[in-house]
């Protein structure tokens, strides 16, 4: 990235899931527990950063409750929709309803924790890969179910519009999955599966929803395109 973006000034701070949950945020420092320490520094050099000096934000990984709404989504029959299963009838309306109360609580927590930054612009966590539907490690049983039905990209443009309203709403910005990376709806291509994660790979451990390096350059060359107004200074094959 710092390659692609010369004239930018680029610095990055993560944690595994858990741990950015617990992490404090004091005055405009974003701090690791105690218990994060070791990976903290493992990952960044510092258990650390504050935000107060930088432009611009892009804040990447949070879910947005997509399992519960994808469960929702795979475990009913919508009223309106051509019955295709016997599972339990839920109206249109209602799920609607239901997925925006799940993002409206997802995205009053952002605020409630950072504030209403305008800097801040959100990334979702990237949907898991194609070769999920394969049944054992790493296997997403509702993704897969989804992944057979015609509404399912309709579906998926919906929970992304309501994810980009709210935030909108509490003056931040969205940042959908870029959609040359999707395989489908809710599905990204296996093309950007880490190295020795699939079931096949001996001795690995199955990994279907973080995506590698290739997939980090085209969603960070997206944000760069719609919020910074920049380009790579560098060709790229793809």
């Amino acid at each position: 990235m710092r390659t692609d973006y010369s004239d930018l000034t680029l610095q990055t701070f993560g944690l595994p899931g858990g741990k950015f949950a617990d992490a404090s945020f004091e005055g405009t420092t974003f701090c690791a527990t105690p218990h994060a320490r070791d990976v903290a520094l493992e990952w960044n050099g510092v258990t650390q950063i504050d935000l107060a000096p930088f432009d611009h934000i892009l804040m990447v990984g949070e879910r947005f409750s997509f399992q519960s709404i994808t469960r929702m989504l795979a475990s009913h029959d919508i009223l309106e929709d051509a019955p295709r299963a016997a599972d339990a009838l839920i109206s249109t309306a209602a799920l609607e309803a239901l997925i925006d109360g799940a993002v409206v609580a997802q995205v009053s927590a952002i605020v409630a924790r950072f504030g209403r930054d305008a800097r801040i612009t959100c990334l979702p966590a990237p949907y898991p890969l194609a070769r999920s539907w394969k049944q054992g490690a790493g296997h997403e049983r509702f993704i897969t179910t989804l992944s057979n039905r015609d509404t399912a990209h309709r579906w998926m443009t919906r929970f992304e519009a309501s994810i980009g309203a709210h935030l909108a709403k509490a003056g931040m910005g969205f940042l959908a999955q870029p959609r040359n990376t999707l395989h489908d709806a809710f599905r990204s291509r296996n093309a950007y599966a880490w190295p020795n994660s699939s079931q096949e790979a001996a001795c690995a451990h199955v990994d279907n929803r973080h995506l590698n390096t290739e997939y980090a350059r085209i969603a960070f060359a997206a944000y760069a395109n719609d919020t910074l107004n920049m380009r790579p200074t560098r060709a790229h094959t793809t």
